[in-house]
């Protein structure tokens, strides 16, 4: 996935902004141990697909999916 690594290290940056940071080191090994980001993956995708770029708060959104997703997990 070398051609979405740039979009996928934002929404890891979201997700690392977001976090209290006592939960930062185990939640973050948590969240990113071999994770397919597959719910930020296709967002991103479909919008290179049309041309465009993603906004900021689109980044914010696909970092908290991805939160919820792993609190489901849980």
């Amino acid at each position: 996935m070398d051609i979405l690594r740039d979009e996928l290290d934002r929404v890891k940056y979201k997700i690392k902004d977001g976090l209290i940071d006592p939960l930062n080191g185990d939640l973050l090994n948590f969240l990113f141990s071999g994770s397919k980001m597959i719910r930020s993956v296709l967002p991103i995708l479909m919008s290179k697909s049309v041309g465009k770029n993603l906004s900021e708060k689109s980044y914010e959104v696909l970092a908290c999916s991805e939160i919820f997703h792993n609190a489901s997990l849980l």
